[in-house]
């Protein structure tokens, strides 16, 4: 079984995982703004309080355990004193980059990407929010997922819903 690295600081945590393996888990255009990415693209910083649980997610179910099992038994913990290396490294972007390394891996939430019904990514299609942090450790599962409204999947309404509110939300530098 493969062990990933969580790291944190005092104010935020992120999970250390390949690029390849982002793009493979079929979430690489739903990775936040709040992810990092090393300079040379190859590894991805997920951010805790969503990202790293949508992957810990496909993970998970891919090795038929719970996610908090998964987390526990997948992933070892270093807490870095001060600010972290990571957040000096660049904002993830690189979905597109990715997807054309990964013809497997789906593009979605996309202006052209409207029609029908699609699985939700932010909850790896279980409807709930699946993870937080308590004292720097990823924590599971949460509240109902704001991104589907709880459903699992998007319909037309939820996409545009999503689009205005990623166009619109304030950016915090």
């Amino acid at each position: 079984m493969e062990k990933y690295q969580f790291i944190a600081d005092a104010g935020h945590g992120w999970l250390e995982v390949p690029a390849a393996e982002v793009a493979a888990a079929g979430i690489a255009a739903d990775v936040s703004r709040y992810s990092y990415q090393s300079a040379d693209g190859a590894t991805v910083y997920l951010e805790e309080d969503c990202d790293a649980g949508r992957f810990g997610a496909v993970k998970a179910a891919a090795a038929d355990q719970s996610i908090t099992d998964w987390f526990r038994d997948c992933t070892s913990f270093q807490h870095i004193d001060g600010d972290c290396f990571i957040r000096k490294l660049p904002r993830y972007g690189g979905a597109v980059r990715i997807v054309a390394q990964s013809p497997s891996a789906r593009v979605a939430d996309t202006d052209s990407d409207t029609a029908g019904s699609h699985d939700c990514g932010r909850c790896a299609h279980t409807g709930r929010f699946i993870t937080g942090s308590m004292n720097g450790k990823p924590t599971g599962p949460g509240g109902s997922c704001y991104r589907c409204n709880g459903k699992g999947y998007h319909t037309q309404k939820d996409r545009r819903r999503n689009m205005y509110f990623d166009a619109h939300r304030p950016v915090y530098l």
